[in-house]
């Protein structure tokens, strides 16, 4: 990245209007910058009338300071990219959670039908809803040449695989389902005696992500004595969260447990089926 591309940036007038809390839709990389980082600025930044305009009150410069006819480079990214920002470790490490991880659960709450996406079809049609056994199929890439995708549009394979263009979700659902956090509380000092403490709950789960990643699901045969039953799950998580011999509740730990279990399961079987079809 340039030097001219880290300068401070000339907002266009009256920012207000591209609040994305306006907006009763969302594209796919507006939705996965809020589940990374619940951070309402950066979902501007996918926001393709304020990439318009922050473009259009930032136009470069010739030697004479007259405008030149072009724009500067868009900013808005793909999935792709918008996920791999957090796998950067010269960018901001301040995010709730990580980009393959968000796009993960995304992709488990299209599947499910939690979250609802629709799209106009690339082979003709009106807009339609997704379908949620479609998603198994269904990816973001980042192309270049006549093959060149836009950022929202959804397909299978790379080159001309796009089935639908447009695509979008509504964003009431998409705040409703990943509600917003202080994201400086996960480095925050222990709350004083006497008020309730309060638990990252979204890091625990890719903690245990992690943990059923490298051990495989405490389920299946064959697994060592430490890990062969839920119990040995949230004792796990129990001893990540607690600091200064204060930690979740054992019913919280266990309610939690069992949806994250279930989240991590159903995207294995979701990638079983994307490898099967393949």
């Amino acid at each position: 990245m340039s030097s001219k591309a880290r300068e401070p940036l000339q907002q266009p007038e009256n920012l207000k209007r591209f609040d994305p809390l306006n907006l009763p839709h969302w594209t796919l990389p507006m939705a996965l910058t809020w589940i990374i980082w619940r951070d309402l600025d950066r979902v501007r930044g996918q926001y393709e009338s304020y990439d318009w305009h922050l473009r259009d009150a930032n136009r470069l410069k010739d030697s004479d300071d007259e405008f030149v006819p072009s724009l500067p480079p868009t900013r808005l990214k793909h999935l792709a990219d918008v996920l791999l920002e957090t796998e950067d470790s010269d960018l901001p490490q301040n995010f709730i959670v990580r980009g393959p991880a968000a796009r993960d659960d995304l992709w488990l709450k299209l599947g499910s039908g939690m979250i609802v996406a629709t799209g106009i079809p690339v082979d003709g049609g009106s807009r339609r809803a997704i379908d949620g056994s479609e998603w198994v199929d269904l990816d973001s890439f980042v192309t270049d040449g006549p093959n060149y995708w836009p950022v929202d549009a959804i397909g299978a394979g790379h080159g001309d695989g796009i089935r639908f263009k447009s695509v979008r979700v509504k964003s009431e659902s998409v705040v409703a389902t990943w509600v917003r956090v202080d994201a400086s509380r996960t480095a925050a000092p222990p709350t004083p005696r006497g008020r309730r403490q309060i638990y990252n709950w979204e890091e625990a789960k890719q903690f245990l992500y992690r943990l059923m990643d490298e051990k495989g699901d405490y389920a299946e045969e064959d697994q060592a004595d430490d890990w062969c039953r839920q119990a040995d799950a949230e004792r796990a998580v129990v001893g990540h969260m607690t600091t200064d011999n204060k930690g979740p509740s054992e019913n919280t730990v266990r309610v939690n447990v069992v949806k994250i279990v279930e989240s991590w399961r159903e995207l294995q079987r979701i990638e079983r089926a994307r490898n099967s079809a393949e």
